[in-house]
């Protein structure tokens, strides 16, 4: 099973340039957690760019700032900084037979820093505890970062854990 720690630069396009591919080629459940996007918003860029959503469970961490939607079968909808609502929907997901987890992205948590204080390690035992979960599948899970906030304490102390990878700008590199 892969954590991977994705990089990205300031500008790249990595949703079109790196996950559209990737979904399209995905074979088997995927549970994308969106802190970027909401879930309507989501599936409709993804439907548009011919990705298969059916198969897709969707924790949106933005709707639910501006209003109170309902849960519905493909979407939950939480706070961005419900790190536990986060973690049961995407073990719900997983428990369901979900083999990719896409986490776009780990730099919006920064913003919530009162809540998932740097420290504590609030963000790697979530991820600890989901790669656990995620090996039964034999899965793997993509977290995306932005590059500026690497040396962010949130989540440099994230970082032990992950096979990171760097992508951006030709640049195809990864350590352990």
């Amino acid at each position: 099973m892969a954590i991977v720690l994705k990089y990205v630069s300031e500008g790249e396009d990595y949703f079109n340039n790196f996950l559209i591919d990737k979904l399209r080629k995905h074979e088997g459940k995927v549970c994308y957690i969106t802190l970027n996007q909401t879930c309507v918003t989501l599936k409709k860029i993804l439907t548009e760019n011919k990705v298969d959503v059916k198969d897709f469970c969707f924790i949106d961490g933005l709707t639910k700032l501006s209003k109170e939607p309902d849960n519905n079968a493909q979407c939950r909808f939480v706070l961005p900084y419900e790190i536990n609502e986060i973690e049961k929907y995407t073990l719900e997901c997983i428990k369901s037979g979900c083999n990719l987890i896409i986490f776009d992205s780990l730099s919006n948590l920064t913003r919530y820093q009162q809540y998932i204080p740097a420290g504590a390690d609030i963000m790697t035992n979530s991820i600890n505890f989901l790669n656990n979960e995620l090996d039964k599948n034999k899965g793997e899970a993509i977290f995306i970062c932005k590059l500026s906030d690497k040396n962010n304490l949130l989540i440099e102390e994230t970082i032990k854990i992950f096979k990171i990878c760097n992508y951006g700008k030709g640049n195809t590199s990864c350590e352990i």
